[in-house]
């Protein structure tokens, strides 16, 4: 398998080699560089990502992303990454930055995004960014302290990005300040939501009777504990309550999230399913009577304005979400969706029995968010923002 790897590897460089370089006169070109595309624990960057491909698309630049690990999960992927945009790499072994190099080389890019790369990719691709690029502007949807629980590599992490980088892009103001802590120049930190695909929402007729939810997530957080509870609480007051929990997560969590259900007698109340594709998500979230979204307190709530909920309000389903972050800054309680204070199961109940029985209601809370979306963070909007900013930066 490894020698039939390797083959593939050189067979396709050897191509790259004989191919012309790409013409630069036309329009403005950006590479986006990843680690996580197609893995089944990454979901919502693999919609960020998708989002960022349609946007920059959309405002007339020819990007593509370079995934630096082969894509095993197709279900995550979407009609964005197409031949043109995705390019699978090789790891951060020899023979995969030298597929990187090739490609950055050909496309003589304006500026090199990165988004959810691991720092052994990072540290081995970074090099190559200021030799084959004009800027280097880096992603972070979430804190290090978040996805880097070892302390030497968060640190290694910062290290690398302050003394390297050209610009960051973050969903909130609170991690604007984690990284100006660190030593980044705020002025060279722009504070963006995160971009959704509005098109894969069409227009929705509101529903009379509110007693299908759904939750889209990675069940690697907390919130299942919570939803299950919260299930049990609205099902004593809505017999016919049902929830559909989209899981994300690996084999093992799936499975020990199915012995909770088990246990807890929620089996006929709550139905766990598979990942799926991100436009079957969307029809799920249409199609839905009201989407939730429960998240305990700390650092990574803290940390923004969740993507999930950004597809949650462009669906045009009425949401009930916890109150965490940056979310009460750009959206209000019972005008955009339910807000409720985190770690109330019982108060999230609540909320979500109140937008079951009032339907009328909660039809113009989810027109309204919907409004908001669309005016807000349409991809193609958000990315016009980015380019402006990151055309501004020396």
């Amino acid at each position: 398998m490894l020698a039939s790897n390797n083959r593939r590897r050189r067979l396709f460089l050897n191509k790259l080699s004989k191919q012309p370089k790409e013409e630069t006169a036309s329009k403005e070109k950006i590479t986006i560089i990843t680690s996580l595309i197609g893995i089944p624990t990454a979901m919502a960057v693999t919609n960020y990502l998708a989002a960022m491909i349609e946007g920059f698309q959309k405002n007339g630049i020819a990007a593509k992303l370079i995934a630096c690990h082969q894509v095993q999960v197709p279900f995550t992927l979407h009609p964005a990454f197409n031949q043109e945009t995705l390019c699978v790499s090789l790891g951060y072994e020899q023979s995969g930055m030298e597929l990187v190099r090739t490609l950055l080389e050909q496309r003589e890019d304006d500026t090199v995004f990165t988004c959810g790369l691991f720092l052994n990719d990072l540290t081995a691709c970074a090099s190559m960014f200021h030799t084959f690029a004009n800027r280097w502007i880096a992603f972070f949807l979430e804190s290090p302290y978040v996805t880097y629980r070892d302390d030497s590599e968060r640190n290694a992490l910062f290290t690398l990005i302050c003394t390297s980088c050209n610009g960051l892009i973050v969903p909130t103001s609170y991690l604007k300040q984690e990284w100006a802590e660190k030593g980044f120049p705020p002025d060279r930190i722009l504070v963006s939501r995160v971009p959704t695909l509005s098109l894969l929402f069409p227009p929705k007729n509101p529903h009379h009777i509110l007693r299908s939810a759904l939750y889209v997530g990675n069940l690697m957080h907390q919130e299942v504990p919570d939803l299950l509870e919260i299930t049990a609480l609205v099902h004593k007051v809505i017999p016919d309550f049902h929830l559909t929990i989209i899981a994300d997560g690996t084999k093992e969590r799936i499975s020990e999230v199915r012995s909770l259900i088990r246990q807890q007698g929620l089996k006929s109340n709550i139905h766990l399913q598979q990942p799926v594709d991100i436009q079957t998500i969307a029809q799920l979230e249409t199609a839905a009577d009201i989407l939730l979204l429960p998240r305990r307190s700390g650092e990574f709530s803290s940390a923004g304005f969740p993507s999930k909920l950004g597809e949650y309000l462009m669906s045009g389903t009425p949401v009930v979400c916890t109150d965490t972050g940056d979310i009460s800054s750009v959206i209000s309680d019972k005008v955009h969706a339910y807000l409720v204070p985190p770690d109330n199961p019982p108060l999230f109940a609540k909320a979500v029995i109140e937008g079951c029985m009032n339907p009328d209601q909660s039809a113009t809370y989810a027109r309204q968010g919907a409004n908001w979306a669309r005016s807000h963070i349409d991809a193609a909007l958000v990315v016009k923002e980015i380019v402006a900013w990151a055309d501004a930066l020396s």
